[in-house]
């Protein structure tokens, strides 16, 4: 059976797709994570521990923000390119 290069399309981005869910819910899981932690460790913390982990808070974000922001519009592109093959098979 031989299929349209639409159906292909779709097989192929579904599979990018899977992936980049993965990676994104990773990434957000970790971030999420930091974040519980670092106001965990401020529960009843000095106040120089809190400047500390208050800096270490705006270096996580730095670091992950960018990056989930990234891997979010990956996976909304993909998402797009799966649904305008669908509606080019049907």
């Amino acid at each position: 059976m031989n299929y349209s290069n639409n159906e292909v399309s779709i097989y192929t981005n579904t599979c990018q797709k899977i992936k980049e869910e993965t990676n994104y819910l990773t990434t957000l899981n970790n971030y999420n994570e930091l974040m519980e932690l670092i106001y965990l460790f401020s529960i009843n913390s000095s106040d120089s521990c809190k400047l500390r982990l208050k800096q270490r808070q705006k270096d996580i974000d730095a670091s992950f923000k960018p990056k989930l922001k990234e891997e979010k519009r990956l996976l909304t592109n993909t998402l797009r390119r799966i649904q305008y093959h669908n509606n080019k098979c049907q």
